[in-house]
């Protein structure tokens, strides 16, 4: 289970929906997607976590 990328609607923002329980694993996925997908998207400023679901 992992979390898509979602491009916002807000400039150099990008949200990532959370669902299911989170365990160190697949935290450290999450985390690690999260920072790639900033490195390559410089201008990436803020990530929104949305743990709604």
């Amino acid at each position: 289970m992992s979390a898509p990328i979602i491009p916002s609607v807000v400039p150099k923002t990008i949200l990532v929906p959370i669902a299911g329980f989170i365990f160190s694993e697949r935290f450290d996925l999450i985390r690690t997607t999260v920072l790639t997908y900033a490195e390559k998207h410089r201008d990436t400023e803020r990530v929104i976590f949305d743990f709604t679901g």
